[in-house]
């Protein structure tokens, strides 16, 4: 077994869904996805932990979307394997949001996060379909761009 990282980075547009792992290194580049094929992994890949990890430049706005109104979903082969509220899977970052919620309040949000490991690994087969999607409850106001990255171990 050896220790792999797959990851996508991707601007999430402004929709209600951003979809990852729907390129490859060869068409996208290796600064983009080190994914060897669309959607799928070559050798069977064990998945230990998710984690997106939303690009610093996010408005408070969008940030309590992703927080608040988000849900990310690991499907293989079709069959949804788990969806959980997003913020448990938001990676390695401190954030933080103030502001005025109405006169005389202020709002603060503080979560440190490291993303989600799964009690029991999830098992992707070779040239099996996979994605991750993120579904929001509003779309983003501007787009950002955002990396999933699923680690884990391969055979």
């Amino acid at each position: 077994m050896a220790d792999q990282i797959y990851y996508h980075i991707k601007a999430s547009g402004t929709g209600t869904s951003v979809s990852f792992f729907n390129t490859n290194e060869g068409a996208s580049g290796e600064v983009v996805t080190n994914l060897p094929a669309t959607n799928m992994v070559n050798k069977n890949f064990t998945v230990r932990k998710l984690v997106v990890q939303p690009s610093s430049d996010l408005t408070r706005a969008d940030l309590l979307k992703l927080v608040e109104g988000a849900v990310v979903k690991l499907t293989i082969n079709k069959d949804e394997v788990i969806k959980m509220p997003l913020v448990a899977a938001l990676g390695d970052m401190r954030f933080s949001t103030e502001g005025t919620v109405a006169s005389n309040e202020i709002m603060s949000v503080g979560q440190e996060t490291k993303g989600y490991e799964f009690s029991t690994p999830v098992m992707i087969p070779a040239n099996t379909s996979f994605e991750v999607k993120i579904v929001l409850e509003a779309a983003l106001g501007a787009s950002t761009d955002m990396i999933c990255m699923l680690y884990g171990d391969e055979k």
